[in-house]
């Protein structure tokens, strides 16, 4: 079974410094997510540095599911916990499923289809229990504020992405509000979940 970093019973938080996950961060893992095909691909690099995920869908915006990822990497005593905007139609019952005869990253495919070829079922770890990334403003104010149904602020926020073409996969992950533009308007661009910054604190 995958493994999740805990110390105490407790989930152990990630740096300070923000991993943008493009192999040059702390965890030293470079993570594409990629739509295709109607079905969510998250690829890791380098092959066998993936011990586990979590996984969890964001809903407050119907118009704007955010899949939550909660990765947890071989070497590495915390887990990650990063934020895609999505656009394929993922059920809250998907599935998701590993392909090992990838040359050089692991590859988990998350859909609502039931695979066979090639595939062999990936059992997740628990769904995150918390829908930002540490040390993201929006945790701040949730744990200040005296009200559970308060919302979450930072869906604006630089970890927020959405999926584009690529050369390779056909589409990779972007930075979708760069600009502050929906991500309808915004150009393609060759990209992917470890090229975005760190948080915006404005």
């Amino acid at each position: 079974m995958p493994l999740v970093a805990y110390s105490a019973g407790k989930r152990v938080a990630e740096p300070k410094e923000f991993d943008r996950l493009d192999g040059t961060g702390p965890s030293g893992k470079k993570v594409n997510v990629i739509e295709w095909e109607n079905n969510l691909e998250i690829h890791v690099y380098p092959k066998g540095s993936l011990s586990g995920l979590g996984l969890k869908v964001d809903r407050k915006d119907k118009n704007k599911p955010v899949m939550v990822i909660e990765y947890s990497f071989k070497g590495t005593p915390y887990t990650i916990i990063r934020r895609a905007v999505i656009a394929v139609p993922l059920k809250d019952g998907f599935r998701t499923y590993q392909e090992s005869n990838t040359d050089d990253y692991d590859k988990v495919i998350i859909t609502n289809h039931t695979l066979t070829a090639s595939v062999k079922p990936f059992p997740l770890n628990a769904a995150p229990t918390q829908l930002y990334p540490d040390h993201h403003p929006a945790l701040q104010v949730a744990e200040q504020s005296d009200d559970a149904a308060a919302p979450v602020v930072g869906e604006s926020r630089p970890e927020t992405y959405s999926a584009r073409s690529s050369q390779d996969t056909r589409i990779k992950l972007e930075k979708a509000n760069e600009d502050r533009k929906p991500a309808s308007q915004t150009q393609p661009r060759t990209s992917d979940e470890g090229s975005v910054g760190s948080f915006d604190f404005k």
